[in-house]
């Protein structure tokens, strides 16, 4: 990247300096370890470095360069942060995922690049979420989030990406509709009650009215028609592409029944792709590749 050489140079001494201290990040760690006062880290850091544009041009350099394969899946989530002040900005209630409940504090809300077969996680874009009453509903910032990044990156992004992955409070009908314009496949998880209807094949009785459409509800407890795919100790695994009346489309549902030592079914998971020729195996490890990105959080 082009930067200013003042920049650059505060870039050479910096990094190095980040990859070698022990401990904390932050602006007094860094000073006891270089010949840089605390207050002038301070006023760095507080001005506006190009973080998101030097992610981008190492992600770029490192496919150039064929240490990366030139396929990625898009992954997105949000991240809580704990915080006791009183006037920091964006501070509001928002959801802990650790704690199981809603908390004072800040969110993050991270969009990551994931390699195909590493699932290596690089961090393209990063926002943090105004609480309620400053500005739109947080899901309403994730999608303005999200559809920026893809708008701004397409020309890459068309070359290079293949399918969007997040959890289950994305599962919305905003969010599928925004990435199936774009051309990919979205990849989510339901609620293990979904509604979810069985397409009629069969043949249409002769009478007066509309032909049948659908030949019943799943209920996620008999799975006749349904294809049986390989899966670990303990489960079973099913698939079929059905009709969600909630997002007006056909899925590929994939469900995932954990058994006990009896083997009997304890609970089940719900998974699901805008793309109904994706394989069910591919769906689950897409998903599951979706995980990397908690390393992300943990390490900031």
């Amino acid at each position: 990247m082009a930067l200013p050489a003042h920049q650059h140079r505060f870039f050479a001494a910096l990094i190095p300096l980040w990859q070698a201290i022990p401990g904390r990040v932050n602006a007094r760690n860094f000073s006891r370890y270089s010949g840089w006062n605390e207050r002038t880290l301070r006023r760095w850091f507080q001005k506006t470095l190009p973080w998101a544009e030097l992610h981008w041009g190492l992600l770029q350099l490192l496919v150039r360069l064929g240490v990366l394969e030139g396929r990625f899946i898009l992954a997105l989530d949000a991240s809580f942060v704990p915080k006791s002040g009183k006037h920091t900005p964006g501070l509001g209630a928002f959801w802990n995922g650790a704690m199981h409940r809603s908390e004072t504090g800040l969110e993050l809300s991270c969009l990551a690049l994931l390699s195909w077969s590493g699932h290596h996680a690089f961090p393209v874009h990063v926002q943090q979420t105004q609480p309620r009453g400053q500005k739109a509903d947080r899901l309403e910032q994730y999608l303005d989030q999200l559809v920026s990044f893809l708008k701004q990156r397409r020309a890459w992004l068309a070359q290079h990406l293949r399918v969007v992955v997040a959890d289950g409070q994305y599962a919305k009908t905003m969010f599928m509709d925004a990435v199936s314009r774009e051309g990919y496949a979205f990849v989510t998880k339901m609620q293990c009650n979904a509604n979810l209807l069985y397409p009629f094949t069969g043949a249409h009785p002769k009478r007066r009215g509309g032909r049948q459409k659908w030949a019943g509800k799943v209920d996620f407890i008999h799975f006749d028609g349904w294809a049986s795919v390989p899966g670990e100790d303990r489960e079973r695994v099913w698939t079929r592409v059905v009709w969600a009346p909630h997002y007006t489309r056909f899925l590929r549902v994939v469900v995932i029944q954990n058994l006990d030592r009896r083997g009997k079914v304890k609970g089940h998971v719900v998974l699901c792709s805008t793309d109904p020729t994706l394989p069910a195996e591919q769906i689950r490890a897409l998903y599951s590749a979706r995980f990397r990105l908690e390393f992300v959080f943990r390490d900031a």
